[in-house]
């Protein structure tokens, strides 16, 4: 699928397939530093990732790049997918198709 990010008065939306969904990042991303009973300041040193990024991210002030959103899926184990909010799988794609294979593998 192809995404648009807009922002308009101060908040991210995204628009998909012709609908537009406010911006769930900063909710999730907060969710999950919280859930590993992290402060910004260890989140952001595990990410090599300045305090500063974490703060705005949180504030819906600003959206990670490609390379950040990355770094934080791989962190957590989710899909970029979950943590842009575009579905509520939080499960990443390569652990559902190593789960998969063992199926087929075991029966």
């Amino acid at each position: 699928s192809l995404y648009y990010i807009f922002v308009l008065k101060n908040t991210i939306f995204i628009c998909s397939g012709g609908v537009i969904m406010k911006n769930e990042f900063c909710i999730i991303f907060k969710e999950l530093r919280l859930e590993k009973r992290l402060t910004q300041e260890e989140i952001a040193k595990k990410l090599n990732i300045s305090i500063q990024s974490i703060h705005k991210w949180e504030q819906n002030k600003c959206l990670p790049d490609t390379f950040n959103i990355i770094k934080i899926c791989e962190f957590y184990n989710i899909s970029s997918d979950y943590l842009l909010g575009l579905n509520n799988n939080k499960d990443d794609y390569h652990k559902i198709i190593r789960r998969f294979l063992e199926f087929l593998e075991n029966g």
